[in-house]
C-alpha cells in the first residue's frame, strides 16, 4: 500500500506543458543519488516541476487530488538506456499553491537520478497514471536546456486532465 501510495504521489508530481523562456533555472544542490552532493557528476540531473489543470476556469488540481489521479511523471531524454526514461522520485514534495519560475501552478517536484551525461535533454514528458497508461503528455525543452558538465536544469511542466 505504501508503494502504491508513493508511486501515486510521485505521478501526480510530474506535469508537463512547454514552459515559458524565463521559467528554467540551472540547479545548485542535489541530496540522492550516488553521490550526495560531493562530486561534479552529482549536480548533472533534472528537477521537474508539475501542476495537474483540468479546463479552463478551474483551479489546479490539489496536492490530494493529484495523488488520486495520477502515479508519475516520466521525461524521455535523448540518452542512450538506462538514461531513456527517468522518473522523478527523490526529494518528492507537494505544495498547495506553489508556482514554477513563470508564475504558472505547479505544486509538484522532484529529482531524477543524478550522474547524467553530458549532453542529456528532455524529447518529452508524460503524466502517467497507474496503469502505465499516459494521462497528459507535454514537449521537452530540447537541447537547448542540456546537462553540462556539473550542471542540470529545473524543468516546469503544466498537464492538462479531464475532470
Amino acid at each position: 500500500m505504501l508503494k502504491q501510495l508513493g508511486t501515486l504521489w510521485l505521478i501526480g508530481f510530474m506535469a508537463a506543458v512547454l514552459p515559458a523562456a524565463g521559467c528554467l533555472e540551472t540547479v545548485h544542490d542535489h541530496q540522492h543519488g550516488t553521490g550526495g552532493g560531493s562530486s561534479c557528476a552529482d549536480y548533472q540531473y533534472f528537477t521537474a516541476q508539475w501542476g495537474i489543470d483540468h479546463g479552463t476556469g478551474t483551479l489546479p488540481l490539489t496536492c490530494a487530488q493529484i495523488g488520486t489521479m495520477a502515479s508519475h511523471v516520466e521525461l524521455t531524454t535523448n540518452a542512450a538506456a538506462p538514461n531513456t526514461v527517468l522518473i522523478p522520485s527523490y526529494n518528492i514534495y507537494c505544495q498547495d499553491g506553489a508556482t514554477c519560475n513563470d508564475g504558472s501552478s505547479c505544486n509538484m517536484i522532484a529529482d531524477t537520478i543524478n550522474d547524467l551525461p553530458v549532453g542529456t535533454y528532455v524529447v518529452s514528458a508524460a503524466l502517467v497514471d497507474s496503469t502505465g497508461t499516459v494521462l497528459s503528455p507535454a514537449a521537452g525543452q530540447g537541447p537547448s536546456y542540456d546537462i553540462t558538465s556539473c550542471q542540470g536544469w529545473v524543468l516546469p511542466y503544466t498537464f492538462s486532465i479531464a475532470p
